[in-house]
């Protein structure tokens, strides 16, 4: 189905602004910062006036473009690459998973979960979620390579993992979790590896936090990269669309903080069970009974993972995944 599926809602817009010549948009800012295309306020995730702003992503705008250009108006090339990608994030997760916990069964388990797992097929099969898939390739590669940097200290290591931390900010804004994760993996497992804390006393959370700034290499340019990343997201005008699915916490801080208290225990349903998380977007009642049933399954996995606590990676996945949840 992936690679007989064609073009779907959001493609024909982009199609149709693909024909004219010139194009109407910037390759700087890509397809998906919808400028001249007001007919994207028809579609089902729009709210309220049409408002110029949408997302900065002119990787995956020029991977578009770039396929059209070579092989028409064929939706199999995308899906070719949507798959590709799909199956190079499980590579990377692999290596990531192995590198960090020193188990190539570890992460084997790992690559296959994600391949496998269900709830990627809409961004495998859409080829306007491709952001998503590749996206995801660079942030994996970004974390893979750091892990590498933290035990080799291989200055290639380091800058694979800042360009790759820039490709995904311009695949997708949820790469901004990524400094995220660099820095928390810099501090909780600074040698790369997976280690077990056998108790947290002052003494020992001072001399880790030191080792921390000492090792300022390892995490300031990733810092660097996302306040850089912000500063011009913002200043060419993105982050102000008007859509039902995202909230911006500066010019609406009230609303922000009531849809991140709701939906966020709606994504740890979604997390934990086959209930998807768009149900409490076209079912807006449903919110309160998936969001406390969301805070009740959190709170017993949060008891089943009370055993691994001593575990630095259990740790720094769990603040990372988190983190991925925050921009409502």
């Amino acid at each position: 189905f992936y690679l007989t599926a064609g073009f779907q809602a959001d493609e024909f817009f982009f199609l149709n602004t693909l024909r004219e010549d010139p194009a109407p948009f910037s390759r700087w800012l890509g397809l998906w910062a919808f400028e001249d295309m007001p007919d994207l306020s028809r579609i089902w995730w729009f709210e309220g006036d049409y408002d110029m702003g949408g997302f900065w992503r002119p990787l995956p705008s020029l991977l578009f473009e770039g396929s059209i250009g070579l092989f028409g108006e064929s939706a199999l090339p995308l899906h070719l690459l949507s798959v590709a990608a799909h199956g190079l994030v499980a590579v990377m997760l692999f290596l990531l998973v192995r590198g960090l916990t020193g188990r190539a069964g570890i992460g084997l388990l790992a690559g296959i979960v994600f391949l496998a797992c269900e709830d990627h097929s809409m961004v495998v099969g859409w080829i306007a979620t491709m952001t998503d898939v590749i996206c995801n390739v660079f942030a994996a590669l970004a974390l893979a390579t750091h892990a590498a940097w933290l035990r080799t200290r291989r200055s290639g290591m380091l800058v694979i993992t800042l360009v790759s931390t820039v490709a995904a900010l311009l695949s997708k804004e949820s790469a901004v979790v990524i400094p995220l994760a660099i820095i928390l993996m810099t501090l909780l497992m600074p040698e790369g590896r997976d280690r077990t804390v056998a108790r947290l006393t002052v003494p020992r959370l001072r001399s880790s936090l030191a080792r921390f700034l000492r090792d300022w290499p390892s995490w300031a340019p990733a810092l660097l990269v996302i306040v850089a990343y912000l500063g011009a997201y913002r200043s060419l005008g993105f982050g102000t669309i008007s859509s039902a699915m995202y909230v911006d916490p500066f010019a609406e801080p009230v609303r922000f903080l009531f849809h991140l208290v709701m939906h966020l225990p709606v994504t740890w349903m979604a997390t934990l069970t086959p209930v998807p998380p768009s149900l409490a977007l076209f079912m807006p009642d449903t919110i309160p009974l998936l969001a406390a049933a969301g805070a009740i399954l959190f709170a017993l996995w949060l008891v089943a993972l009370w055993t691994l606590r001593k575990h630095t990676l259990v740790v720094w996945s769990l603040l990372v995944y988190l983190g991925t949840l925050l921009p409502q």
